[in-house]
């Protein structure tokens, strides 16, 4: 610990040896006010202001500055002095000692550094957590995706309040509401399946001193990837909810305008979908079909066990074409031809498809058909007995005539 004593002015006195070691100044170039010139220039004044106003007060003095020796080394120090006092309790001159503090002030430097890096992995943290719960958003779109990243980028960055930011995606652009293009900017593209279809671009409005990518750091450079990665998977993830709504959409469209009945059958027999054309047919609603097991309203009470044994063997073996006797809800009987197939996904049996096409015309054709051709075949029978008759007769009026020729 360096020593010292001044005067009632505050002049030095005494300068010790350790002094001379944390200064880097001899005793003969401390005496007086010559201790000043080796505080470092920025804290020279404040410093020579605090201990003349400490020595005129006559109160004790504390404060923290730096010393530089000729090579410009620093040292930092924390000086101390308190009034000398004689036996009738006047000032007689300052004590005080100088301590070197360097070791504390690199680990409050290293502290402090860590603090603010902290911060600003938590100010990072904050923006991917918020775009985070900008995507679990329902019904949230890509355009208002893309503006609330916008948002969440200025606040991200070094410098948050002369930040701005933009996202130009398929000739759409998203920024905030402060933007303005300078020469201070970073940016990252965004590319889906190879294809570069998007940019992301953070701009400072006013200069700032040089760091790892002009006036940006090292973390901004990893965050603004890391945000563009993040914008890729959404969007490719939007697009493909997009393309199976689409999908979806579709079939069901197709399904809902099919002019035939189409029945989805869950593997325990339960109704999971019916379209209009079903409950046309049939006059059973949705209501009173969905979620039913078998036996089903439209069965029939004479092939209940027929049309079980079907269901089950076309829901174990694959597509299959059946013809079934069903009755609607005011009893009447009709006919369908039914074409079905399982549907499965990775492997496992999801439901079961079928397709209705009525046929009670062409049965009653059938029926008719067959009515008639068995008269036909009556007919032909009796037909047969009139020939086999005929031709009795006429051996017998051939046996006729030659009995009258002889």
């Amino acid at each position: 610990m360096g020593i010292f004593i001044t005067d009632l002015d505050g002049k030095t006195e005494y300068w010790n040896d350790m002094l001379c070691k944390i200064t880097s100044m001899s005793a003969e170039e401390g005496a007086g006010e010559g201790w000043a010139d080796g505080v470092h220039p920025e804290d020279r004044e404040r410093v020579f202001n605090e201990w003349y106003e400490s020595t005129n007060a006559r109160t004790n003095f504390r404060s923290e500055y730096r010393f530089v020796d000729r090579e410009g080394n620093v040292t930092w120090t924390i000086g101390q002095a308190v009034p000398i006092l004689n036996s009738q309790g006047d000032t007689t001159g300052f004590i005080g000692t100088i301590t070197d503090i360097n070791e504390r002030k690199r680990t409050e430097e290293a502290l402090r550094q860590k603090t603010h890096d902290l911060g600003e992995r938590v100010k990072e943290l904050n923006c991917l957590y918020g775009i985070s719960s900008l995507v679990e958003k329902p019904d949230i779109s890509l355009g208002e995706i893309f503006q609330g990243v916008v948002d969440l980028i200025p606040p991200s960055w070094q410098y948050p309040e002369i930040t701005c930011s933009r996202i130009i995606f398929d000739d759409e652009e998203y920024k905030t509401s402060n933007f303005k293009e300078t020469t201070w900017n970073q940016s990252n593209e965004i590319f889906v399946t190879g294809k570069q279809i998007g940019t992301l671009e953070v701009f400072y409005l006013e200069e700032r001193p040089e760091d790892y990518e002009g006036p940006f750091l090292k973390e901004e450079r990893r965050l603004i990837n890391e945000i563009t990665g993040r914008l890729e998977m959404i969007i490719q993830r939007k697009q493909a909810e997009e393309t199976l709504r689409e999908s979806e959409q579709f079939s069901s469209s197709l399904l809902t305008h099919s002019p035939h009945p189409i029945i989805v059958i869950n593997p325990d027999s339960s109704i999971k979908y019916l379209n209009p054309s079903l409950e046309k047919l049939t006059g059973f609603s949705s209501s009173e079909l969905i979620g039913a097991k078998a036996p089903y309203p439209w069965w029939t009470e004479e092939t209940v066990k027929k049309t079980s044994r079907d269901l089950e063997e076309a829901m174990a073996k694959g597509a299959q074409r059946l013809e079934e006797l069903f009755k609607k809800k005011n009893g009447e009987r009709f006919w369908v031809e039914i074409t079905s197939a399982p549907v499965s996904s990775k492997g496992d049996f999801k439901y079961y498809l079928a397709n209705w096409v009525e046929i009670t015309k062409r049965k009653r054709a059938e029926g008719a058909l067959r009515e008639k051709d068995a008269e036909l075949r009556v007919k032909a029978n009796n037909l047969e007995e009139v020939n086999t008759a005929l031709r009795v007769l006429l051996k017998r009026r051939e046996e006729d005539k030659e009995e009258l020729e002889e």
